[in-house]
C-alpha cells in the first residue's frame, strides 16, 4: 500500500523521499541516505576539537539551508495554490552535512501546510524550544514562514560564533521573553567577521516578524552579497 505525499524531494538541498506507505500493517517511510553527519553533530566535532569554522563555511552552509526553505515555502498543490508550507523545526538536528559538503532539510514532520495553525498538540508545544520563533510559541498570536527564518537565523549565529543568541529558556513563558532580549553582535564577538553580518542577523532574530526578511530567497540574497 502506498500514500500521496505533498513531494518535496524535488530539491537539492531536501532530502528526498523515495517512497511512503505500509507492509504488513506498519508503516514505512524510504529516504535518501545522506552520506554525512548532522549539523549538529558536526558543530560538536568542531566543538571538540576546538576548531571552528570559516565565516565564510558558515554563512556557505546556511545559504544552502534557505535555499531547501524558499522552494519548500514557494511550493504549490496539483492546482497551482500555494501551499504555504511551514517546517515549524528547523535545527541543527535536522540539517544534514554531507561529505561533499551538501546540505539537506530533513523531518517534515511537523509542518504546516497552511498559516495561522497552532503549534501546539496536546497541549505541548512542538519544535526544539532553542530555535522556536516568539509567535510561534504563541496561542493568541497569527504565525507563518517566517518562524523558520528566525531559526534559520539562530543558526547562523551559532555557526558564525559559537554561542547562542538568546538567554536559555525552559518553559514557554521564558522563552518568548527571552526573544526580546538584545542579541549581542556578531562582529563584537568575532572581529573577523564583516560588519555586514550584524545586520543580517539582527533583521532575521528580530521579534516581531514584519521586522524580519519577507522569505528565506531575500536571507539568502544578502548572504550571498555579503560572500
Amino acid at each position: 500500500q502506498q500514500v500521496p505525499l505533498v513531494c518535496m524531494e524535488c530539491h537539492s538541498n531536501i532530502a528526498q523521499i523515495h517512497e511512503c506507505g505500509a507492509v504488513d500493517g506498519t508503516w514505512f517511510i524510504a529516504m535518501e541516505l545522506v552520506n554525512g553527519v548532522s549539523m549538529k553533530e558536526m558543530m560538536h566535532a568542531f566543538a571538540r576539537a576546538g576548531a571552528q569554522l570559516s565565516p565564510e563555511q558558515s554563512i556557505f552552509l546556511v545559504l544552502q539551508l534557505l535555499q531547501g526553505l524558499s522552494y519548500a515555502h514557494r511550493k504549490l498543490d496539483a492546482n497551482g495554490n500555494p501551499l504555504k508550507v511551514v517546517h515549524c523545526d528547523v535545527s541543527p538536528d535536522n540539517c544534514l552535512v554531507s561529505w561533499e559538503g551538501e546540505v539537506k532539510l530533513l523531518d517534515f514532520g511537523i509542518a504546516r501546510a497552511s498559516t495561522c495553525l497552532s503549534n501546539y498538540k496536546e497541549g505541548m508545544l512542538m519544535g526544539k524550544l532553542g530555535y522556536v520563533a516568539p509567535e510561534q510559541a504563541s496561542l493568541e498570536k497569527r504565525w507563518d514562514h517566517r518562524v523558520d527564518i528566525f531559526a534559520a537565523g539562530i543558526l547562523l549565529y551559532e555557526l558564525l560564533t559559537k554561542q547562542k543568541p538568546f538567554p536559555k529558556a525552559t518553559d514557554v513563558e521564558s522563552l518568548i521573553e527571552s526573544r526580546r532580549a538584545k542579541v549581542v553582535p556578531p562582529t563584537a564577538i568575532d572581529p573577523r567577521l564583516p560588519k555586514d553580518v550584524d545586520a543580517i542577523v539582527a533583521k532575521a532574530l528580530a521579534y516581531e516578524p514584519e521586522d524580519r526578511y519577507a522569505d528565506a530567497r531575500s536571507f539568502a540574497d544578502a548572504l550571498v552579497d555579503v560572500l
